[in-house]
């Protein structure tokens, strides 16, 4: 038979499980890749969390997209941990870009 103390560790054991499968793998300001959700195209976006949010599919993240610009949200399954060559020229096609405004700018 438990005493009661050994039923408090229980609930405090069962409710830090259940605290460390609601936080979010990824904190506010981290840099990720995703794929945005939804879309009928395949947009990949690349930028830092914004918000985090429970979905009934899982945590979601909205970015700021910082190639395509403006928030963007993806599920936390749709991250992506290795980005193709042709998604870090994308990217920095898209710095350079922003750069060369800043230039233009600036001169005048």
């Amino acid at each position: 038979m438990l005493n009661e103390n050994e039923n408090v560790d229980s609930e405090d054991k069962n409710e830090s499980i259940i605290n460390e499968i609601k936080q979010p793998k990824y904190q506010i300001d981290q840099y990720i890749w995703i794929n945005c959700y939804p879309t009928h195209q395949c947009m990949t976006g690349y930028g830092a969390i914004k918000k985090s949010f429970m979905t009934d599919e899982g945590f979601a993240y909205d970015i700021y997209d910082e190639i395509n610009g403006g928030i963007r949200t993806g599920l936390e399954k749709d991250i992506i941990e290795k980005p193709t060559g042709r998604m870090v020229g994308s990217f920095a096609k898209s710095k350079q870009n922003m750069s060369d405004v800043q230039k233009k700018k600036n001169k005048s």
